[in-house]
């Protein structure tokens, strides 16, 4: 086969792959908690990939660099970053997902310019990223016209998750660009899906108890607002106009003592 063609077909079956996977994470939650789904897909896929590893002998370097960058592509790639795409996506559409997720690109151009001053970036890298999100912004455009509605702790997770494997990547670039793909990510989603499923993970589990807790009060916050509009809405008309004339009562009554001393100071 053409090495061309077959480079065509292969960036066309990884776009696809990645393009649904948004899909297929939203799929996945029904009836799965979001750390469970995350390692279990980490776990398989890590799993086979190691026993293509075995199969095609390849080598796994026994150094320090490949030891730390195996921890830090698990930790950050396949852990904490999927933890939070899965926990967002209980609540953001698959859509807005994809189209906030799509800022990947934009974070690592920004962590290789200005934090490893490993590339430049010019009016043609700038121009490129900005043709690629608007891209994705069309395809996903009728989910992104209702992302006012979003959940903004849904919608900070995810964009949160960008930034973790925006350095990741180019850690990998620079400090590990002799590893082979298959010897990083194999153990590396090995180490995520255990780390998601750990109940030891300290950061995972404080995280995430953050976000629940501020989801519970701003559900308990938006509970009240409901229940006091519905309260007032639903009183009967004398019952409203009581409380009116009471508070009106009340006012006067505060004022009362004021306009008295008004009156005797004009007459002064």
């Amino acid at each position: 086969m053409n090495v061309r063609l077959q480079t065509i077909l292969l960036f066309a079956l990884v776009s696809w792959i990645w393009g649904s996977t948004w899909l297929a994470i939203r799929l996945g939650l029904q009836g799965v908690p979001p750390l469970t789904a995350a390692a279990l897909r980490m776990a398989a896929s890590g799993t086979i990939l190691v026993c293509i590893g075995l199969l095609r002998r390849e080598p796994w370097p026994r150094t320090r660099l490949y030891a730390t960058h195996v921890l830090i592509q698990g930790a950050i790639l396949f852990c904490f970053q999927y933890a939070l795409i899965y926990w967002a996506e209980q609540t953001v559409p698959s859509g807005l997902a994809a189209v906030l997720f799509a800022t990947l690109p934009i974070f690592t151009a920004v962590n290789a310019a200005l934090i490893f001053r490993m590339e430049h970036l010019s009016p043609v890298n700038v121009a490129g990223l900005a043709v690629g999100f608007i891209g994705v912004v069309v395809i996903y455009s009728s989910e992104v016209i209702h992302a006012g509605h979003a959940p903004p702790l849904g919608v900070a997770a995810l964009l949160f998750a960008v930034i973790g494997p925006s350095f990741a990547t180019v850690f990998a670039k620079r400090f590990a660009h002799g590893i082979s793909p298959l010897a990083t990510v194999a153990p590396s989603q090995l180490i995520g899906g255990s780390a998601c499923i750990s109940h030891r993970v300290w950061i995972v589990h404080r995280v995430f108890g953050v976000l629940h807790a501020a989801q519970a009060h701003a559900g308990d916050k938006t509970l009240r607002s409901h229940l006091h509009h519905a309260r007032h809405r639903r009183a009967p008309g004398h019952v409203r106009r009581a409380r009116g004339a009471r508070r009106h009562d009340v006012a006067g009554r505060v004022a009362g003592p004021d306009r008295r001393l008004a009156c005797e100071s004009s007459a002064l």
